[in-house]
């Protein structure tokens, strides 16, 4: 579903099928959603998360930034991926890679301080990822995230029209319906379908974690 049937579909919900003069406020209370409601969640949903991203190292540099960098592909970082979040290249390795140990700013200055290597353990505080030792060369970085979805400045599907458009509606009626046209009715109407259309994404987000999952006790 494209933007602009949304905001059709949303109107009929509201019983202002024809008010043309809408449509513009709808956009912008959609976008507001969408950036401060939807992508602020304390869980993010499958489709948010990134293929794997790439940076290089800079010697002598600890710091790389979040996925608002350049040298990353995407839009910007909103949370670390739960199964895995940075890793460094390592052909020396059988597996190729090495999985970086997260943990706080102060427990690893206190421990490597000024020291230089490869990068084994990182931090993230504000815009960046700290890492320790302190890089001594150029280094291979991937990582996986989640990263803000494309807005809807335009009439496009981007990926919360696709696979949660209820959700986003209902945010955006509710908005809509309490602020704009003092309708309690609505209000409460679409408080009910926030919750339903949460419930389910979160139901079909867990799902899909779980499938074909072998569930064991212990290390079986």
């Amino acid at each position: 579903m494209d933007r602009d049937s949304a905001i059709s579909l949303l109107k009929i919900r509201l019983k202002r099928a024809s008010d043309t003069a809408l449509d513009s406020t709808i956009i912008t209370v959609m976008q507001h959603v969408q950036e401060m409601i939807l992508e602020e969640n304390a869980w993010l949903p499958w489709f948010l998360l990134s293929e794997f991203l790439t940076i290089t190292t800079t010697a002598d540099e600890e710091r790389i930034q979040v996925p608002e960098d350049v040298n990353f592909t995407g839009n910007n970082f909103l949370m670390e991926y739960e199964d895995g979040a940075l890793w460094r290249i390592d052909s020396s390795l059988d597996s190729g890679r090495k999985l970086l140990v997260k943990d706080s700013y102060d427990a690893l200055y206190a421990r490597y301080k000024t020291a230089t290597g490869k990068p084994v353990k990182y931090s993230l505080d504000g815009d960046y990822f700290r890492l320790f030792p302190t890089p001594d060369g150029t280094y291979t970085l991937n990582m996986r995230c989640y990263l803000k979805d494309t807005g809807l400045d335009t009439n496009i599907e981007n990926k919360w029209l696709k696979y949660a458009s209820d959700w986003l509606m209902a945010e955006t009626g509710l908005i809509i319906a309490r602020d704009v046209l003092r309708d309690k009715v609505a209000e409460g109407n679409m408080s009910t379908d926030i919750s339903r259309a949460k419930d389910r994404l979160y139901r079909k987000d867990t799902a899909r974690k779980m499938a074909n999952t072998e569930a064991t006790m212990g290390d079986l």
